[in-house]
């Protein structure tokens, strides 16, 4: 089992910044208003900087440096591979096509993506909401800056969703490197090619439909053919899980099955020698498989679990390094992984360094430091990748057993950076190399400096059993760095070769995060904002982060994670805090399947830091309620309850939970999405409100007892339930999400919404409800302190409002709610932007600072949380 593949299981499928450059695109914030003057906003949305934390299934690499990155719920983001840089977020409201952005119900994962081996500015992805037939093809000409839909290509469904194991396999899409023109593009229902760039497509011949396309490769060396009038490489491999290999020697004309191939494929790829290599499916990884140019099959057995992902060296194709599932074991394939069987070492324990991402380091998401093993367990990869950094030269070089060697001159602005590990070998022969650390390169000049004696056993120089001397009359350099995307992120790891078997698992190594500028939780909730105390925000699988450190000026993703780091949280995850008891936090969080915690924090949801790993603030509770929805009266008194259960109560802090009777049975969305269907009165201790279809339950016990006290005015799936801070009987009431999944085109789902659903208010704790005026379809709400002058606290909304008679999507504030004249239509709505930081999501949940004016969270289903305050404001 892939521990945490089931991570998402529910999302849009049921029923229904350090890493970014404060200069980008803040998102649409301008100024309409709805029925007065909006008030003066000195503040704009930036990213709430967490880096990495969902699943990143689609990885490319260009021979130029350039990294393509997919995630599987929203989002796509480029970047070199030179250090220190960011990744920049090409999926954006401004990037995409307008039939796209109408409404934000389109935002989906991206399922494939190549680039054009012979120039990187040319992309192509494609990307739509899971679960529907809105899967479309798009095409960039300057590097993911805009997109244009490849309308004759159509939209059609993709077996890639968020909830399917086989959206880690890959190479469904490859661009022809002798002509950028030529596409073939595939999903789960067969192959596509187009001569023309798009313009017109036909099936390809010879390749079954119904089975998943994800080992599509072309041979650059095989030289070019002419089809249908149109110049194209001559040899293509493709991949199709369900039925085998299958390759073309006339350009893609006709497809044959390789005879002996396995019908278990996951990833597949080509070796500088024309072989064909593949993995097997992601739900079942196994053994590595050979296909030679010949077509003769072997197949190369990996113990333990196998591989999941593979890169090839572009220098020696004898030498290949692999990534195992679950606890990830990293694989080495060396010196004869184009012949015969070779031995695959495991390559030891491994360490991460995350100064980007200090949570990963805290929660052990990326390596687990014991021998035998290599990325955490349930971090799975989706691919790897060797670094492209390959220049040759035919200048001699004398090597000595030790010191430093040169400068001598390689190519001028190359990817080389001082402290980067490189091997020089003598014609690619993996067993006559060296190892050096870069201490010099001048990228004008090409003049390199190495420092030599970088242990990695016998065989270190030359051959040699313990060092030696030798020269070579031509060689080639090559970095020795493997770029692997995981479910938190992308990262390198140096040197990750085994010099020989002796050596076994005994080499540590370092997996680096690289997922700066990367946001791709999917959060749950952001309103646990307690009074004057920084705010804890919860995603699925990763359990809650502790904003510690101000996201408005933070220059590093949040340290605070929690609430245990001894145990990988695989889904739902929610939180609650007493707003009677505003210290008070409490957690529930799912392990995968039945399994599930919950417990309890005194000091506001403090976790560990990088300074200091203990979790001390946090405690289970003595006996775990259900898992799901939380709400939290006093520093004793809580509820909770289940996706299609009861409601269960505590008045001694958890120590005991006990059934209640009377109340409803909340059969929702489920327990892994953001549905807050539960509500403690913030004056009343121990009055607790909850929905279920059209009717408010109330209990004035503790949670003991319950009755139906009033009659929502509508049902949904997704329920919003909420109340402001220090607003006794006060409720809002919003329908929140709806995906509109009968939608089968673009154009249909746009005009799906808004829905013909108000935003409520009731001020006798649910007896009778008002719906107000020019709003509709509020995805969610949350409320800030009052603004200057005002006495009811700002409302913040994700919905449609009213703009000159026509709705209008966005987030929208109120700052002059008045709970004596609701349903009047007063309110005045000032846009706060469509899409938050210019960054293009379905809105999941929001929150809002109690303590201070105009201080917001969002959270999207897969990018994150997104900030909205004042800069010189201080933190929390």
């Amino acid at each position: 089992m892939l521990g945490k593949l089931s991570r998402r299981s529910f999302l849009l499928g049921s029923a229904s910044a350090l890493a970014i450059s404060r200069a980008d695109a803040q998102g649409s914030f301008c100024m309409c208003e709805v029925a007065g003057t909006p008030a003066s906003v000195a503040s704009a949305w930036q990213i709430l900087p967490i880096t990495g934390g969902g699943y990143v299934v689609k990885f490319a690499m260009h021979t130029d440096g350039t990294m393509f990155a997919g995630v599987d719920v929203c989002a796509g983001y480029v970047r070199s591979t030179a250090l220190n840089q960011t990744w920049t977020n090409i999926y954006t409201q401004s990037s995409l096509p307008s039939d796209v952005t109408q409404t934000p119900y389109a935002a989906g994962g991206l399922y494939s993506l190549a680039m054009d081996p012979s120039n990187s500015s040319n992309m192509l992805m494609t990307s739509g909401p899971s679960g529907r037939t809105l899967t479309g093809l798009y095409y960039s000409t300057n590097k993911g800056t805009t997109w244009s839909h490849v309308s004759a290509y159509g939209l059609t469904s993709d077996d890639s969703n968020v909830s399917n194991n086989a959206r880690l396999n890959g190479q469904r899409i490859a661009i022809d490197p002798n002509n950028g023109n030529v596409w073939y593009v595939g999903n789960g229902s067969g192959l596509q090619i187009t001569l023309n760039g798009g313009s017109s497509f036909a099936a390809a011949s010879g390749i079954p439909t119904g089975g998943e396309i994800c080992g599509v490769a072309i041979d650059p060396n095989s030289g070019t053919t002419t089809v249908s009038g149109v110049t194209v490489t001559t040899t293509i491999w493709v991949g199709v899980n369900g039925s085998g290999v299958y390759k073309s020697t006339n350009g893609g004309a006709s497809f044959s099955l390789i005879s002996g191939s396995p019908t278990s494929i996951g990833h597949g790829k080509l070796g500088s020698d024309g072989q064909y290599y593949c993995t097997a499916n992601g739900t079942s990884p196994g053994n590595l498989t050979r296909i030679s140019t010949g077509g003769t099959v072997t197949s190369i057995s990996i113990s333990h679990n196998g591989l999941q992902s593979f890169a090839l060296d572009p220098v020696n194709p004898g030498r290949l390094i692999g990534i195992g599932p679950d606890n990830g074991e990293i694989w080495t394939l060396n010196a004869a992984c184009n012949s015969g069987t070779p031995t695959a070492l495991n390559n030891g324990n491994s360490v991460c360094s995350a100064p980007d991402a200090p949570w990963m380091v805290l929660s052990n998401a990326v390596a687990n430091a014991s021998p035998g093993t290599g990325f955490a367990q349930g971090w799975a990869s989706s691919d790897c990748w060797w670094d492209p950094l390959v220049t040759t030269s035919s200048a001699s070089l004398t090597i000595a057993s030790s010191g430093t060697l040169g400068p001598f001159t390689v190519g001028t602005g190359l990817n080389i950076a001082v402290g980067d590990t490189l091997r020089v070998t003598n014609t690619g022969t993996y067993t006559n190399y060296m190892l050096g650390t870069v201490s010099a390169y001048n990228s004008s000049t090409g003049a390199l400096t190495l420092t030599l004696g970088v242990s990695e056993g016998s065989g270190q120089y030359l051959g040699a059993a313990s060092g030696g001397s030798g020269s070579f009359s031509a060689w080639t350099i090559t970095k020795e760095r493997i770029w692997v995307s995981t479910g938190v992120g992308v990262h390198y790891i140096d040197a990750p070769q085994a010099g020989n078997s002796s050596q076994g698992s005994t080499v540590q190594f370092t997996i680096t995060d690289q997922s700066y500028g990367i946001e791709n939780c999917v959060a749950l909730t952001c309103d646990v904002w307690p009074p004057s105390a920084a705010p804890v925000v919860t995603v699925s699988d990763r359990g809650l982060f502790y904003i510690g450190i101000n996201p408005l000026t933070a220059t590093a993703g949040q340290p605070g994670y929690g609430p245990y780091y001894s145990t990988s949280l695989f889904e739902g995850s929610f939180a609650a805090y007493g707003q009677n008891a505003p210290s008070t936090v409490i957690f529930s969080a799912n392990f995968g399947g039945s399994s599930y915690d919950a417990g309890i924090s005194s000091s506001g949801g403090v976790v560990g830091t990088a300074a200091n790993s203990n979790t001390t603030s946090w405690s289970t509770f003595g006996t775990q309620p259900p898992h799901g929805w939380l709400a939290a009266a006093s520093s004793t008194n809580f509820i909770a309850c289940t996706w299609g259960g009861t409601i269960s109560y505590t008045t001694n802090g958890g120590t005991n939970w006990n059934s209640s009777t009377g109340g409803p049975t909340l059969s929702l969305g489920s327990a892994f999405e953001p549905i807050e269907p539960l509500v403690a009165d913030s004056v009343t201790i121990g009055t607790f409100y909850a929905s279920q279809g059209t009717k408010l339950y109330v209990s004035t016990n503790n949670g003991q007892t319950w009755t139906s006290s009033g009659t929502l005015p509508t049902a949904g799936n997704y329920p919003k339930l909420k109340q402001p801070n220090g607003q006794g009987g006060h409720l809002f009431f919003s329908l929140g999400l709806d995906f509109g999944s009968s939608a089968s085109s673009l154009a249909a789902l746009n005009a799906n919404h808004p829905i013909s659903e108000s935003f409520y208010f009731s001020s006798n704790g649910g007896s009778s409800f008002t719906a107000l005026l020019n709003v509709l379809e509020v995805i969610d709400f949350a409320f800030s302190a009052a603004a200057p002058g005002q006495s009811y606290p700002s409302i913040l909304i994700c919905g449609w409002v009213k703009v000159a008679g026509t709705y209008t999507y966005g987030w929208w504030r109120c700052d002059n709610f008045n709970p004596a004249s609701p349903g009047t239509g007063s309110e005045v709505w000032t846009s706060l932007g469509a899409y938050p930081f210019g960054w293009y999501d379905t809105p999941w949940c929001a929150g809002g600072n109690p303590s201070r004016y105009n201080q917001w969270i969002m959270g999207c289903q897969g990018s994150s949380f997104k900030i909205f305050g004042n800069t010189s404001t201080a933190w929390p």
